[in-house]
């Protein structure tokens, strides 16, 4: 298409305003904004006119990569007709490998001059089609999501400890796209450090930039965020609001769970423990990405609503004890369901937030810990207090609070499970092992500070828990 260019004598002519673009920059928007643009009716359009009534011409640069110089080649002809229909020059130069757009005297409204920027923007440093593309001229809405260093992208909001792990984090949405897709009815490609997604439903680019920022900044599986959107579907309205949670949407305000707030909750009533709960202290080492906690969440029916996903391993145990759980949580007006294909459960009640979060303590030792069910409803009914100790790298976990090589930490905590039957004896605790988490139960507060005590100690502190076993032993004849 041959470029038009304005004449120098016409003096209802404004600059030419260039904007190039290096490789990896964002595009900028034109310098005449078009708030401050006056429009002039001509043939029954408005044409652009800047504050002294002349005509204003905009041009748009930027390169691409010589990787997609074969891809744009072959689509030009079809890019070119696109923008003819539209008034709007286009120059493709292969040697420089680089695509100009210039408005001419026929473009009309600054809503044309703002798609062909962002054409430019997904021929150029996307993997989008070309033919996909230039559907955004006609009304196709789109998202390019940074989840690198630059532009604001999401890695640089990991903390320094994570950021070895963002292309693994990038690897499983690179092997998630088309189940992405899928979800959320749109066209998604990943180009470098940066994911495009393109739609006709708001909701369904809001949905991929949501999986892809719980994918890279808080380690979340987009596996696990599938098979939640899937089991949000199958409920219909009961847990719509659950996915909103995780992917970071607005739900109910969280109360805050500090320590004390944890220590006060429940009160005590309870028969003498004994140190004999110790199975399943050498349990499966879980991914705690596949024990992700969501709610609690406001649904539509009005109820307040908490879920969470369980392993296989577990699975056998709920079921047979699915029944104790139910009774006991119908007692304090909370209803709850177990999807045992799913690997999912969910509690649910009208009372107020203090009864679901106490609901959500008893669904967290249910999903993440290997305690025993029936021991975990006691901490509903008041008869127990419990501590889960995170002592890994993830959700706070004292290896990454601390920053403990990893070489030390195996060592210690292979020192501190070979103690657990003397800690249990000497602390009256119930303790349980899962992976990098561990859970005491007991009476009283003061038994349970005594083994978060030795486990610190020992994994951050490098001191053996037999010592210390012995020491509060003595300490007590």
């Amino acid at each position: 298409m041959e470029n038009e260019k304005p004449s120098p004598e016409d003096g209802r002519v404004s600059f030419n305003l260039v904007l190039k673009r290096k490789r990896g920059s964002h595009l900028k928007a034109p310098a005449t904004a078009p708030a401050t643009l006056e429009k002039e009716q001509q043939d029954g359009e408005a044409k652009v006119l800047d504050k002294h009534g002349r005509l204003v011409y905009t041009t748009f640069c930027s390169f691409f990569d010589k990787n997609r110089a074969k891809l744009v080649q072959e689509a030009w002809p079809m890019v070119e007709s696109s923008l003819k229909k539209y008034c709007i020059s286009c120059t493709l130069d292969q040697a420089e490998r680089s695509i100009t757009f210039s408005t001419t005297s026929r473009t009309r409204g600054p809503d044309i001059v703002n798609k062909a920027r962002d054409l430019l923007e997904l021929l150029t440093l996307t993997a989008v089609p070309p033919f996909k593309a230039i559907q955004i001229l006609d009304g196709l809405q789109y998202d390019i999501i940074r989840t690198g260093y630059y532009n604001g992208g999401f890695r640089s909001r990991l903390p320094l400890e994570e950021q070895e792990t963002y292309l693994g984090r990038l690897k499983r949405i690179e092997h998630s796209l088309q189940e992405l897709a899928n979800q959320s009815q749109c066209d998604v490609f990943l180009n470098g450090s940066s994911v495009t997604a393109l739609g006709t439903s708001l909701n369904g680019l809001k949905f991929v930039r949501g999986v892809v920022e719980a994918c890279i900044v808080r380690n979340v599986k987009p596996a696990t965020l599938f098979r939640l959107m899937n089991f949000s579907r199958q409920l219909g309205g009961q847990s719509d609001n659950l996915e909103m949670d995780v992917l970071g949407f607005e739900t109910v305000t969280k109360r805050k769970r500090t320590e004390e707030k944890r220590k006060n909750d429940v009160h005590v009533v309870m028969s003498e423990p004994t140190a004999a709960a110790m199975e399943g202290q050498h349990g499966e080492s879980l991914d705690p990405l596949d024990k992700v906690l969501f709610g609690p969440s406001l649904n539509k029916a009005g109820m307040l609503v908490c879920g969470a996903f369980f392993s296989e391993k577990r699975a056998k145990v709920l079921e047979e004890e699915w029944p104790i759980v139910e009774s006991s949580l119908e007692q304090y007006g909370i209803s709850c369901t177990i999807y045992l294909d799913e690997g999912f459960m969910t509690f649910s009640t009208t009372k107020d937030r203090d009864t679901i979060y106490k609901a959500r303590d008893v669904l967290e030792l249910l999903s993440s810990t290997s305690v025993k069910p029936s021991l975990a409803i006691e901490v509903l009914n008041g008869r127990l207090k419990h501590d889960i100790i995170k002592t890994g790298y993830f959700n706070g976990g004292i290896g990454s609070e601390l920053k403990i090589d990893k070489e030390t930490f195996v060592k210690q905590t292979g020192l501190f499970k070979a103690s657990l039957q003397d800690l249990a004896d000497v602390s009256h605790c119930y303790i349980y092992t899962n992976g990098n988490t561990v859970a005491a139960l007991a009476t009283e507060n003061g038994r349970l500070s005594l083994v978060r005590e030795v486990v610190t100690r020992c994994i951050a502190s490098n001191e053996d828990p037999a010592s210390m076993i012995q020491e509060f032993k003595r300490t007590r004849v």
